[in-house]
């Protein structure tokens, strides 16, 4: 008798990630105003780069987006998170699991930091905690992330934790200003994911 195969809007996901310095959790009403003094905060950091980074200039043109991020986390269709600070509970940033093809464990990772919690780790550990939970909870086969080749940051995270470069998808988008945009792929497959864990490198 073939075994039913589970839908992933029955899955059973995590109430919140928790690390020494990251807490990953999923949205909730209360971090609309969070939210909004984080992008305000760092609109002209991210501009180059993300969207939305002129989008929702006030607290109720948050509201719609916070409402349908808590949607796509209950049918599945997306994991959107928020970073927090672990011990001070600071809002931190926006950071995303993104499945891709659920049947064959495909998922990407996204993320963005306020201009002032840069350069002190945040990142590196949110990825890592969200990696871990994809290769031991879901049997993840695929993990990835992308980014403009000009983002140096943001390439950073998957180079010192150990992705592999896969990469680059030269003019493969537009950019925020209208140019177009050569994106750099990391990847980590089961293989990578337990040989740096045997190196103790992960």
């Amino acid at each position: 008798m073939m075994a039913s195969v589970i839908r992933p809007v029955h899955l059973k996901l995590f109430d919140e990630l928790r690390g020494e310095r990251v807490t990953l959790r999923p949205f909730r009403e209360s971090d609309i105003a969070p939210y909004f003094e984080a992008l305000s905060e760092s609109r002209a950091q991210l501009r180059p780069w993300l969207a939305f980074a002129d989008a929702y200039q006030t607290l109720e043109e948050v509201r719609p987006w916070i409402m349908r991020g808590m949607a796509n986390w209950l049918l599945r269709e997306d994991m959107p998170l928020h970073m927090w600070d672990t011990c001070t509970g600071r809002f931190l940033g926006g950071f995303g699991i993104h499945p891709h093809d659920w049947d064959a464990g495909s998922f990407e990772l996204g993320y963005w930091l306020r201009t002032s919690a840069t350069g002190r780790g945040y990142v590196t550990e949110a990825v890592r905690l969200a990696t871990d939970f994809l290769f031991t909870e879901l049997q993840a086969n695929r993990v990835f992330i992308r980014c403009d080749e000009r983002n140096v940051r943001s390439a950073a995270i998957p180079r010192r934790l150990g992705f592999q470069f896969e990469g680059c998808l030269r003019n493969a988008q537009r950019a925020t200003n209208g140019s177009l945009a050569s994106i750099q792929v990391y990847s980590l497959i089961p293989e990578d994911y337990q040989r740096l864990r045997a190196e103790k490198r992960w």
